[in-house]
């Protein structure tokens, strides 16, 4: 009740700002064609935001589900290094949205590609540099604040890395797609492809241990970004054969600095 109120309180004051200073502003009766469409938008918004939960809460239910409960202690504090550096990177590759909405809304697609090609180069330099400095030193980082008993393997950390990493890319892939309001086959394929990850991560947990949960997700998550790129080239004039001649170097750049990083770390 007290947030219900504070962000009553909050939008009050909003509205006054908003029509002291922008006269025109104010509150119209919608046409029956916009009120459809944005209930379309905001059901399949919300579906989208609760197909995106297979790919960021389903691994902790599956890990309970086959190792059991302890083990989910292991794996989310095994994840917590990972979590801790690459939300706020997330955050800041991600803080421009609104201005390439602002480009699709001019259709000004050759400026939207620059920066996707600029946004990659970003998200692969920093990944490679958080993800092989958490696959050197989370067992360090975990043994100092909670004890090594929590720490959940070389695998398991290299493997939430990389999957951190592509889902990294799949974020970044959504945001062309939320430009055009293209929502419905977004939200689709997010469902598609997160139950193929829970059903591969399932599958790899007999083979790899705790390991193959993120391992699974992160095979289907390859899986949805190609698809999303395919969406994108469809939906937009943009086409995926420049994208993918700009992205093999960093792409392989982060692979082989986390893959090195894991050689170091098992014969340290």
């Amino acid at each position: 009740i007290t947030t219900f109120i504070g962000l009553l309180l909050a939008n009050l004051v909003r509205y006054r700002v908003a029509r002291r200073y922008v006269p025109w502003f104010g509150v119209s009766r919608p046409e029956r064609g916009e009120i459809h469409e944005s209930v379309s938008l905001n059901c399949w918004g919300g579906l989208n935001s609760l197909g995106s939960m297979l790919f960021t809460a389903a691994d902790c239910v599956l890990v309970g589900i086959v190792f059991g409960p302890k083990a989910v202690a292991v794996y989310l504090m095994t994840g917590s290094l990972c979590r801790f550096s690459f939300g706020p990177f997330q955050q800041f590759l991600t803080s421009g949205n609104s201005g390439i909405g602002y480009l699709a809304g001019k259709q000004e697609w050759g400026k939207i590609e620059s920066i996707r090609y600029e946004q990659l180069s970003f998200a692969a330099l920093g990944m490679a540099i958080l993800g092989s400095a958490t696959v050197l030193l989370n067992e360090s980082f975990l043994s100092l604040w909670v004890g090594r008993e929590l720490y959940g393997g070389l695998a398991l950390t290299t493997a939430l890395s990389l999957m951190a990493f592509i889902r990294q890319l799949v974020t970044m892939e959504s945001i062309p797609l939320d430009a055009i309001l293209e929502l419905r086959w977004k939200t689709i394929a997010m469902f598609m492809f997160g139950l193929l990850g829970v059903t591969l991560g399932y599958v790899f947990s007999f083979l790899f241990g705790l390991a193959g949960i993120p391992f699974g997700l992160a095979l289907a998550s390859i899986g949805q970004l190609l698809c999303l790129q395919w969406l994108i080239q469809r939906y937009t004039p943009m086409r995926l054969n420049s994208y993918w001649h700009v992205s093999a170097r960093p792409v392989a750049l982060l692979m082989l600095t986390v893959v090195a990083a894991y050689l170091i770390s098992s014969h340290g």
